[in-house]
This record gives structure tokens, sequence and C-alpha cells, in this order.
């Protein structure tokens, strides 16, 4: 009587033990569902790292189109127009209200 007790303690304690390795291994800290919010993370992360090499990528042509040595006429024309406002003799400028 006292062998039959003794072993379902220890099967119940295996029991709790195993119980409490499953729930860590899917709710705790390192385990399934952190893992699944580490990986979304992950994929925001590189999809901001995309966007973010695009707009390097547009400045760094735009920097390209300022240099001295081969200053792209049309461009430095419309960043004129653009920025100062500036505008050639022969073109007219409207400002409309509203």
């Amino acid at each position: 009587m006292k062998s039959v007790t003794i072993k379902s303690t220890v099967n119940f304690c295996l029991f709790l033990l195993l119980v409490y390795f499953i729930y860590h291994t899917i709710i705790g800290s390192r385990g399934l569902i952190a893992y699944l919010n580490l990986k979304k993370s992950l994929a925001q992360s590189h999809d901001q790292l995309n966007e973010l090499i695009i707009t390097r990528e547009k400045i760094e042509k735009k920097v390209q189109l300022l240099n001295p040595k081969k200053t792209d006429m049309d461009f430095l024309d419309e960043l004129a127009r653009k920025e100062l406002g500036l505008i050639h003799k022969n073109e007219r400028c409207f400002i409309l209200k509203y």
C-alpha cells in the first residue's frame, strides 16, 4: 500500500514537472509565443530597412546630380525654381488666391 502511494506521488510530481516545462516552452520569455513575436518584429525591421535604403539611394542620386564636376543643369534649374522661387525672363507667374 505504501509503495503505491509513493509511486503515485512520484508520478504526480513528474506530471507537474512536465506541465511546468510545457508551459514555459510555449508561454515563457524564450518560448514559442516570444519567438513568433520576435519573428514579426524582425520582418517589420527588414521592411523599415528596405524603405531607408530606398530613401538613401534617392538622396545619393540627388547628391551626385549636384556634384560640381558633373552638374546636371536640368536638375539645378528645377532645384532653383522649387527652393528659391526663380523663373526665367520670358515666363509668367500666376498667384492664385483661394
